[in-house]
């Protein structure tokens, strides 16, 4: 994957902005209480509109139907401005996918020049036009992904709403979607096979751990069941790993 994040997107020239937006901006768009000011304030050094997708810039239509409408797309980079836990960077994404009534690709940048990439699944609020509501999110380390996967004109064209779903299932499938799975659906497994991994990991240090031989065999059990799991996610979510099996 390309070193310049955005970059990796591809997108047109015309599309580019590299407008920075102040902590004030940032704040007065995305905090939602007194914690949210405070983590933002010191999380966040720097936020920048990087790119504005629309069918003017990219030749991408704009989205229509009952409920959504997709005029444009945006992109903001956010450099962290130290070492932030999960957790913390998790809740700046949720924050920033939520202050505005469209989609947006997040770029979060830590102060060792890694880079994670963030879409969300979201709906204008029907309470508040002016914000989102996020469905369902996914975030990926952007140096993981394959050279390519998220470049514009790799990804579904039919308008930014299809566009933006191709990048979220990318994102969640490590650039390697069955072609039958949607981006809600993709998003769910890379969850699902995210925790199986995490619960195996704690399943084996603890097998390695135990000294009674019948909760070893209990945890063994349980790690080979965790495995077959795994495999049927992986399955459901890979390309490669469909064709690997069949």
């Amino acid at each position: 994957m390309t070193s310049d994040p955005v970059a990796a997107l591809g997108l047109p020239a015309r599309a580019l902005v590299g407008e920075r937006l102040t902590k004030k901006l940032l704040l007065d768009m995305a905090a939602e209480t007194a914690s949210d000011r405070k983590l933002i304030t010191n999380a966040i050094a720097s936020a920048t509109v990087e790119a504005v997708l629309t069918p003017a810039t990219t030749g991408i239509a704009e989205h229509r139907e009952p409920g959504r409408r997709v005029q444009d797309v945006a992109v903001i980079s956010l450099v962290l401005a130290g070492q932030v836990s999960a957790k913390d960077q998790a809740r700046v994404l949720d924050l920033v996918h939520r202050s505005m009534p469209r989609p947006v690709i997040v770029l979060l940048k830590a102060t060792d020049d890694g880079v994670a990439i963030s879409a969300a699944l979201t709906r204008v609020s029907q309470t508040d036009d002016s914000r989102s509501v996020v469905e369902a999110s996914i975030a990926g380390d952007l140096a993981s992904l394959p050279e390519g996967s998220l470049n514009v004109g790799q990804l579904v064209r039919t308008d930014l709403w299809a566009y933006y779903q191709d990048l979220a299932k990318a994102i969640a499938t490590d650039g390697n979607g069955s072609p039958d799975l949607d981006a809600e659906h993709a998003i769910a497994a890379r969850r699902r096979l995210d925790s199986l991994e995490a619960d195996l990991a704690t399943v084996t240090r603890q097998a390695q751990k135990e000294k009674s031989l019948p909760k070893r065999i209990d945890l063994n059990t349980r790690a080979k069941t965790l495995r077959a799991e795994i495999e049927d996610v992986r399955g459901l979510l890979y390309a490669h790993h469909q064709q690997q099996h069949r």
